[in-house]
C-alpha cells in the first residue's frame, strides 16, 4: 500500500528561528521526549529505541535547537548502504484515514546531504507493515533545516514508527525537535486500546495460560491466590496476547488480571507525564485441576515443581543420584552449587559451593557422574570479555568427596585441534574408568569435531579418541550413556543453520572397541541441543531441549523432549515434557529408588535470543514412575 507523501525543506543561516515551540507540546505531538531531554542511565534518549551498532548514537548537550539537548548520529567509515537503517525509532498509535504530519529539525556533514535522515513506517494491529516512507535532508552542512512528511494513515493502520536514519559512512547528523502531530491540528486520541475475551486458555495442575484480545503494544499480567489475603504478583511489558503462569498449587482457586502497558510520555521538557486515560484491568477467576499425571511410555509422568535452592539466576543444571539422594548441581552467576535434595519430597537438605566464580569467566553446560565415593563434576569455563570466547573455552573436570565433603583439584581439556575450544561435553563411568567426551569447535567456518578419552585419577587424561569421519557437518555437544557392553553417544548437528527452516538434528552412535558405529538420526525436527540420557532396564532414556512450534498458538517454544529407545536405539517414543509456554532448557536425567527424575531451567524468552540475559525461574525437578519396576 502507497502513502500519500509530501516533503519539505526549511534551510539557511538562522532557520530555527521558524521552530513552533506548539508543535512541541504533549496536547498535539504523539512523540514522546521529542527534544531529548530525558536521559537514561547509560546516557540513551528515554522513550526511544536506540539500534545496537555500527552507528555511534548519542545525546549531545550542546548546539540545540530546542532546549538543552540533541540526537546525535554518525556512521563510522567503510559502512555499507545496509548501515543506513534506522539509528532510534519510537512506536506511536495513530488513527486510520487521518492525515498527519512528521517533523524534525536536522544538521549534518557534507556525506548527509540528499541522504535519508527520517522514516515512518504504519502498521496494522497484527504488525504487519502497510507503507513506508522517507525524507532525506538537503540543508547546508552544518546548518540546521527543518524536514517535513506529511502522509496519511490508511485503512487497517494502527502504529506508526517513527524512525531516525543513520547518515551513510563517514558522515554525522545531529536531530532535534521531532514531532508527530494532526494535519488539521486537532487533539490526537490517546484511549489506550480496549481488552477483550480474556480467558484461561489452558489449566494445568501448576500452571495456566492466560489469553486476550487486544492491540497494545504490550500488556502486564497480574495474578494471586484468591483463597488467601496475597498481594498481586505482576509480570510487565508483555508483548504477546498470551501469558503462562507458572508455579501455582494444585486445585486452587486464582484471580487474574491485564492492563495495556502505560509507558511514561516525556514533554518537550523532559518531563514524565501520564496521557490519555486508563483502562480499568480485565478480571478472571479460574481454579487449577488436582494433580493428575500424564502417561507416556509406560511411565506416569508427574508435574515439576520448582526447586528451592535459588528463586533465580540458574542457567542450567546437572543430576545424579547416589544411594537414596538426589544431588543437584546448578551453574549459577559463574559458580556452580551442589545440593543435596530429598526425593520423595524433593526438600532441599543442603547447598554448597563447590567451584568459585570467577573475573571475567561463566560457567555453563555443567555435567555429573558418580564413581567410588566420589562425585565427578564437568563444565565448560567462558570467557566473558574476549573477542572470540568460542576459541578461550576450556571443559574442566573435577570431583567431590561424598565422605569428607572435599572438593578435588580441576582439570582443564586442552584442545588438540589448534585454534579450538573444548565445549559442551559430559562424564560417564565405562568399564571401571571415567570417560570425558567434548566438542572442539573452532573460529570461523572450520567444521568442529567430538572427541573422546578416558581420565584416571592417578595417571590423568588418557589418549584421545577423535571421531575425523564423523558424518555431521558441526557435531556438538556429545553426552555419553553407558549400555549394554558399549558405550552411547548422542550429539547434535547444525547442517540447516543459515538457510530457510534452520534445524539442528539429535544423532546417535556406539563407540565400540574404539570404533563409532550404529549411527541414526533421533529428531530432524527444531533447533536440538544439550541432550543426556540414561540406561532403563532394556531401553536407553534421553532428554533434551529442542526448539519448536507449538500448535495451540502457532508459536516457537524451547521445550524439553522425552526419548525412550528400544534396544540397539530402536522402537523410538518422544514426548514435549514441560509443555508450558516458557522456555525449558538444559535437562538431565537421573534414577533414584526405580524412578527417573527429570531437573531443568526455565525462563521466560530463549536463552542467547537477545544480548539481554532472559529471567530465569531457578531449577525443576519431575519424575517419571515406570508403571512397572524394571528389573535388575
Amino acid at each position: 500500500m502507497v502513502l500519500v507523501v509530501w516533503c519539505a525543506i526549511i534551510a539557511g543561516a538562522g532557520a530555527w528561528s521558524n521552530l513552533d515551540p506548539a508543535l512541541l507540546r504533549p496536547a498535539v505531538n504523539l512523540v514522546s521526549n521529542c527534544s531529548f531531554e530525558a536521559v537514561g542511565a547509560e546516557g540513551q534518549p528515554l522513550g526511544w529505541t536506540v539500534a545496537e551498532g555500527p552507528a555511534t548514537v548519542a545525546v549531545a548537550a550542546h548546539g540545540a535547537v530546542h532546549g538543552r539537548n540533541c540526537l546525535l548520529v554518525s556512521t563510522p567509515e567503510g559502512q555499507g548502504v545496509e548501515a543506513q537503517g534506522p539509528a532510534a525509532w519510537q512506536s506511536v498509535r495513530v488513527e486510520e484515514r487521518v492525515d498527519y504530519v512528521l517533523h524534525a529539525w536536522l544538521r549534518g556533514t557534507s556525506p548527509s546531504v540528499g541522504a535519508p535522515a527520517m522514516a515512518v513506517e504504519l502498521r496494522d494491529e497484527a504488525g504487519q507493515s502497510l507503507g513506508r516512507q522517507e525524507a532525506s535532508w538537503e540543508g547546508v552542512p552544518g546548518q540546521w533545516a527543518a524536514v517535513t512528511l506529511r502522509f496519511t494513515a490508511p485503512p487497517g493502520a494502527h502504529r506508526a514508527i517513527v524512525q531516525l536514519l543513520c547518515p551513510p559512512a563517514g558522515a554525522e547528523i545531529a536531530l532535534d525537535a521531532v514531532s508527530l502531530t494532526r494535519a488539521d491540528g486537532l487533539e490526537p486520541s490517546r484511549t489506550p486500546a480496549a481488552i477483550g475475551n480474556f480467558r484461561a486458555a489452558f489449566l494445568q495442575p501448576t500452571w495456566a495460560l492466560l489469553a486476550w484480545e487486544g492491540a497494545a503494544d504490550s500488556y502486564v499480567v497480574e495474578w494471586r491466590s484468591a483463597t488467601k489475603r496475597a498481594s498481586w504478583r505482576r509480570t510487565e511489558g508483555i508483548p504477546e496476547n498470551f501469558y503462562a503462569i507458572v508455579n501455582l498449587a494444585p486445585d486452587s482457586s486464582y484471580q487474574a488480571r491485564v492492563s495495556p502497558t502505560v509507558a511514561p510520555f516525556y514533554d518537550e521538557h523532559g518531563m514524565p507525564l501520564v496521557l490519555g486515560s486508563r483502562l480499568r484491568p480485565s478480571l478472571l477467576s479460574f481454579r487449577t485441576p488436582a494433580i493428575e499425571p500424564r502417561r507416556w511410555a509406560g511411565f506416569k509422568v508427574w508435574p515439576a515443581v520448582h526447586l528451592d535452592t535459588f528463586p533465580d539466576g540458574v542457567t542450567a543444571a546437572a543430576l545424579e543420584a547416589v544411594e537414596d539422594r538426589l544431588y543437584v548441581l546448578e551453574a549459577r552467576k559463574g559458580a556452580l552449587y551442589l545440593s543435596r535434595v530429598a526425593p520423595e519430597t524433593r526438600r532441599v537438605e543442603w547447598t554448597k559451593l563447590v567451584v568459585e566464580p570467577a573475573p571475567e569467566v561463566d560457567v555453563v553446560a555443567p555435567d555429573m557422574c558418580v564413581m567410588g565415593e566420589r562425585l565427578w563434576i564437568a563444565w565448560d569455563s567462558v570467557p566473558c570479555s574476549a573477542a572470540t570466547p568460542l576459541e578461550g573455552t576450556r571443559r574442566c573436570l573435577t570431583s567431590w568427596d561424598l565422605t569428607t565433603g572435599l572438593r578435588g583439584e580441576i582439570l582443564v581439556v586442552e584442545p588438540t585441534l589448534a585454534g579450538a575450544g573444548t565445549s559442551g561435553g559430559s562424564v560417564a563411568p565405562f568399564r571401571g574408568a571415567l570417560w570425558l567426551a567434548w566438542a572442539e569447535e573452532p573460529a570461523g567456518q572450520q567444521a568442529s569435531r567430538l572427541v573422546l578419552a578416558p581420565f584416571d585419577p592417578q595417571a590423568g587424561l588418557g589418549a584421545r579418541i577423535i571421531w575425523d569421519d564423523c558424518p555431521a557437518s558441526h557435531p556438538k555437544a556429545p553426552c555419553l550413556i553407558p549400555t549394554d557392553g558399549d558405550l552411547g553417544l548422542a550429539y547434535t548437528d547444525m547442517p540447516g543453520l543459515g538457510s530457510e527452516g534452520s534445524y539442528e538434528p539429535l544423532l546417535w552412535a556406539s563407540f565400540v572397541r574404539q570404533r563409532f558405529t550404529g549411527l541414526r538420526a533421533l529428531l530432524s525436527f527444531g533447533r536440538t541441543s544439550h541432550p543426556r540420557g540414561l540406561r532403563f532396564g532394556s531401553f536407553v532414556l534421553l532428554a533434551c531441549e529442542s526448539k519448536t512450534r507449538f500448535d495451540r498458538l502457532g508459536t516457537c517454544f524451547t521445550d524439553i523432549w522425552l526419548l525412550r529407545l528400544g534396544p540397539g536405539a530402536g522402537d523410538m517414543t518422544t514426548m514435549p515434557y514441560a509443555d508450558d509456554y516458557k522456555h525449558n532448557a538444559r535437562p538431565d536425567l537421573a534414577l533414584c529408588r526405580g524412578d527417573v527424575y527429570v531437573a531443568y531451567t526455565k525462563f521466560e524468552r530463549e536463552p542467547g535470543a537477545s544480548a539481554q540475559a532472559p529471567r530465569s525461574y531457578g531449577t525443576y525437578l519431575g519424575r517419571l514412575e515406570p508403571e512397572v519396576k524394571p528389573g535388575p
